[in-house]
C-alpha cells in the first residue's frame, strides 16, 4: 500500500486514476502531449513513468494521496490474479 504521495507513478496507475485503460490513457494523454513519460528518477528499470504533478495539471485538479491509494487498491486484485495464474501455469509445465 502506498503511504506517501509519489512524485512519479506508473502508466497503469495513472490510467486507473483517470478511469481509463493503459492504452486509452496513452492515446488521450501521452500521444496528445498532455503528460510526458520519463524514466524513474533514481533507478532506471526500463519502464517509463508519469509525473504526478503533470497528471494533476492535465486533469485540472491536484492528485491526492487518497486517489492514488484507491487506484492502487483496484490494481492489487489484478496483481494477485496474475500471481495465481503464473503459479498455475508453471505448475503444469
Amino acid at each position: 500500500m502506498i503511504d506517501q504521495m509519489p512524485r512519479q507513478i506508473s502508466l497503469v496507475l495513472a490510467g486507473k486514476i483517470c478511469g481509463l485503460s493503459r492504452k486509452a490513457f496513452m492515446r488521450h494523454f501521452v500521444c496528445t502531449n498532455r503528460v510526458r513519460m520519463v524514466p524513474l528518477e533514481l533507478f532506471h528499470d526500463g519502464r517509463l513513468y508519469i509525473w504526478t504533478r503533470e497528471l494533476g495539471e492535465a486533469l485540472g485538479h491536484k492528485i491526492t494521496l487518497e486517489e492514488v491509494q484507491s487506484a492502487d487498491q483496484k490494481l492489487e486484485a489484478k496483481r494477485a490474479y496474475m500471481v495465481k495464474y503464473r503459479r498455475r501455469r508453471h505448475a503444469t509445465i
